[in-house]
Order: structure tokens, then sequence, then C-alpha cells
């Protein structure tokens, strides 16, 4: 789904990735995205990929995704956001990578992976150590969650496809978001990811957000995002 700003002229224009959380089972679609609108209107594309792994699309193209973390269903951004440059809606640098939850981790892979292509990567509520995050987090105190897990992650080295031990490959400024309550994506994954991006240099604008989970409930906070995230892209 390719949203752009109200009123542009045709050509390029400063690009959002926007990648959907889950990953497997989840999908975007064509219905009113609080966040999408909230970008358009401040002048921004955003690009919405139901990569492979997504539901809505049959069995067979759900279970593309399986063990698919990091590999084919980040190349199908990647090949989505060549596509986008190819038709004239957005141009290398000019592009910024935001997500939450999966939609976070897949973000900061796409920072990682292209650095020439995106000038920033935006994180909420994200995983970034596959390493730690199952021993932490709540699905590793169920069995059907942990299951689920694994059937979406595969039989794949947990640390290779880790945002955080990436952080060398990643070049742009960066801005995260936790809850501090959060125990799907505990906000250690947050805080951890980002000292490693600050010791390599790379500059980071994090909060933590107080009495929230796995996303941002509260108005204040909402509207402390929205402000923050404009800003930052501003």
């Amino acid at each position: 789904f390719l949203t752009r700003p109200p009123g542009a002229p045709d050509g390029p224009v400063p690009m959002v990735l926007m990648p959907h959380g889950g990953p497997i089972g989840v999908h975007d679609t064509g219905l009113f995205d609080d966040t999408v609108q909230l970008l358009a209107k401040a002048g921004y594309g955003v690009l919405q990929v139901n990569f492979r792994g997504s539901s809505g699309r049959g069995g067979a193209f759900l279970d593309a995704g399986r063990g698919e973390w990091g590999g084919a269903m980040q190349r199908d951004l990647e090949d989505a956001v060549a596509w986008a440059n190819a038709e004239g809606h957005g141009t290398a640098g000019r592009w910024c990578a935001v997500g939450a939850s999966y939609g976070a981790y897949a973000s900061m892979l796409a920072l990682a992976n292209d650095p020439a292509m995106f000038a920033c990567g935006v994180g909420e509520v994200g995983l970034y150590d596959l390493t730690t995050w199952e021993e932490s987090a709540d699905v590793g105190r169920f069995r059907r969650a942990r299951e689920a897990v694994g059937q979406s992650l595969g039989d794949v080295d947990r640390a290779a496809i880790s945002p955080i031990r990436r952080v060398d490959d990643i070049q742009d400024p960066v801005l995260l978001h936790a809850g501090a309550l959060d125990q799907r994506t505990p906000p250690t994954q947050t805080t951890a990811f980002a000292e490693a991006l600050r010791g390599q240099g790379v500059a980071v604008d994090l909060k933590v957000y107080d009495g929230e989970r796995h996303g941002l409930y509260a108005l204040e906070n909402r509207r402390d995002r929205a402000t923050r995230l404009l800003t930052f892209l501003r």
C-alpha cells in the first residue's frame, strides 16, 4: 500500500517504509491507519508491504515466511523500496524505516542492510536480540506460544539475524520507544540495543514510557509519541 502526501506534485517525496508487526499471520489493509495518515499529512509518503508470511493471501504465502526472519521477508521489503524508487515515488537517502514490534526489528535490519538508502530509523516496542528475547518475554512461558515462535523463526542462528549484532553496520540516527511494563518485547530489548548503538557512535533518541505495555495507549503518550516522531523525521 502506497500513501502519498495529499496535494504533493508528481515525483519523489521523502518516504517512510512501515513494516507491520507479527510477522506471521498478520497483514496490512487499506483501512484507516492513524500513523500513516499522520505521516502523509506531514508531507511523507508511506509504503506498507505485505511481505511473505503475511496473512490474507493463502496458506502457501503465509508458510513461505516461516524461517525467513532477516531473510526472504526482509528482501521483500527491500524489493518494495526498489520498486517505489523505480516508479518515481522515492529516492535513495530519503527513506526512513518506521515499525513496531517485529516491524521495529525489520526496520533496524533495513538500516543495517542498506545504510545508503535510509536516512533514519524508528523502532517502537521492538525486539532486537533474539538470543535473549524468547527467554525474557511472555511467549516463553506458554507452550503454544513457544511453538508458534519456533515455527515462525525456524531453525536459524538467532544471533546472526539479531539487529543488536549488526550495530556496526548502522550509521543513521535512530528513535526508539518502549513500554516500561511490556512483557512481549521487554524494555531491556530496547535499552540494550540503544546502548550498543551508542557504543558505535550512532545518534539515539530513546524514551521508555511508564505504565505502558506492548504499545502506547494513554492519550498523552500517543500525543507525545506523535510529536517526537514528526520532530525526528524533520
